[in-house]
């Protein structure tokens, strides 16, 4: 028996490991299919068009949906907001405001 329960800790975010593991799947299958087209085959308009509708939800995943649901995953769940200063190993990072000696204040916020 665990001390946690992982399915409930704050690390786990569904929504954004489903988005992060199929883009990551969707960008790998790209390769052995790639190696198996001969070289000098050349492609037809369905194939075209099938392709780049699968690279443009491919994209769409990865510089949409999975940036969006870790900026809401580090809001919400792991609490990195403005209001929440990164002071860094035995304060290094501290800012002068707070009366350290860092030149200027870092958040947590992404």
């Amino acid at each position: 028996m665990l001390a946690i329960d992982i399915l409930k800790w704050p690390g786990v975010n569904q929504a954004f490991l489903f988005s992060l593991l199929l883009t990551t799947a969707m960008s790998l299958v790209v390769i052995p299919f790639g190696k198996r087209r001969p070289v000098d085959k050349k492609t037809t308009w369905g194939e075209a068009i099938l392709g780049s509708t699968y690279v443009f939800f491919t994209m769409f995943l990865a510089f949409g949906v999975v940036p969006h649901q870790f900026i809401v995953h580090a809001d919400n769940e792991l609490g990195w907001r403005k209001d929440k200063f990164l002071n860094g190993p035995f304060d290094i990072l501290k800012a002068q405001a707070n009366g350290g000696n860092f030149p200027f204040t870092l958040s947590y916020e992404a």
